[in-house]
């Protein structure tokens, strides 16, 4: 698993608003040429992180987190912060997001992994109301997801 976080700020080595790649991930790539890999991803994420604030259907604004990309199964993992959401009624509901999540995944994930010379068949698309560490349980965020498979250049809505 490789996981790209944003940094609007600069960190690790990467200029201010720069994906960077974990450490040790240059050496340890098995998608071939580390180095070219990891350039390929920062400049096809660019247009993901040049929006930091995306305005989506249901009128909520959310940021890119990160991308997860998994070997096996082969998928990519959107995460963004939408602190808007809240199934309890402070906030919007999935079914006011719903929306939101194909519109991320096909105006924001599919162009950028294309971008990036990247295919994978599935794309998950989270959406969280904080900051959530990857795979933490953390009971008290609201946290949405929805996979899409990703045929003919196109996400299709999957059931969990």
């Amino acid at each position: 698993m490789t996981i790209f976080r944003f940094d609007p700020n600069g960190g690790g080595g990467a200029a201010p608003g720069a994906f960077r790649a974990p450490p040790g991930y240059l050496s340890t790539s098995k998608w071939g040429s580390p180095v070219v890999l990891a350039a390929v991803f920062a400049l096809g994420f660019v247009s993901v992180a040049a929006a930091q604030d995306i305005a989506l259907p249901s009128g909520q604004t959310v940021q890119f987190v990160d991308v997860i990309v998994e070997d096996a199964p082969p998928l990519a993992r959107f995460r963004f912060l939408a602190p808007d959401i809240d199934p309890a009624g402070a906030g919007l509901a999935y079914l006011d997001v719903k929306d939101d999540l194909m519109t991320l995944c096909s105006d924001y994930a599919l162009p950028a992994l294309q971008a990036s010379g990247q295919s994978v068949p599935e794309i998950v698309i989270s959406l969280a109301d904080r900051p959530v560490e990857f795979g933490v349980a953390t009971p008290e965020a609201t946290q949405f997801f929805e996979p899409f498979s990703v045929a003919d250049s196109t996400c299709m809505w999957e059931q969990f």
